[in-house]
């Protein structure tokens, strides 16, 4: 190595001034061309290549980041309330409804349905249509069957209902 650079300071003092200043210009030019192709351009580009990285990570950053709040605010929210409200609304509906009914319908106490439904069925009453009609129940009916059995008498099946408080059984 130093054979070779002693043969290249002989060639360059045997050189004119004017060509020792344009070969000194060259070599720096060329080691100035390779120190940027080989050192500096690389640098460069990982430089450029970094700026890009930070920036798509911290657009990624930003985009969780929003994400996350909304994530937060739906946490945050009741996923029942709906179901509250439309629970409640029903419950006030059929207190309403209730309400409207115990108004509008002529409901018969049970202890006073079994009085008088006694004292129609006792034998020798002569129920009459009238009859009912003057009772103090509001009475419904809902089926009437009307056979003659030798003319001029008849049998008349009358189903009856009223409105109780209390259920019917009907097994029986």
């Amino acid at each position: 190595m130093k054979n070779l650079y002693l043969k290249f300071d002989q060639f360059f003092k045997a050189r004119v001034e004017r060509e020792r200043w344009l070969l000194s210009i060259v070599l720096v030019s060329m080691l100035s061309w390779l120190s940027w192709l080989l050192v500096i351009e690389p640098a460069k580009l990982s430089y450029e290549q970094l700026i890009v990285d930070h920036t798509t990570l911290q657009s990624e950053t930003e985009k969780l980041a929003v994400e996350i709040q909304n994530i937060e605010l739906q946490l945050a929210q009741d996923p029942n309330a709906l179901l509250r409200e439309r629970y409640q609304r029903s419950v006030e509906r059929r207190d309403q409804l209730g309400r409207l009914l115990d108004e509008k319908a002529e409901f018969t106490q049970p202890e006073q349905l079994l009085g008088w439904i006694q004292a129609l069925l006792e034998p020798g009453t002569g129920l009459t249509l009238e009859a009912l009609s003057a009772l103090p129940l509001a009475f419904y009916w809902q089926g009437l069957d009307y056979q003659v059995m030798e003319h001029p008498k008849a049998h008349i099946t009358l189903e009856l209902f009223t409105l109780s408080y209390s259920a019917a059984n009907d097994e029986t």
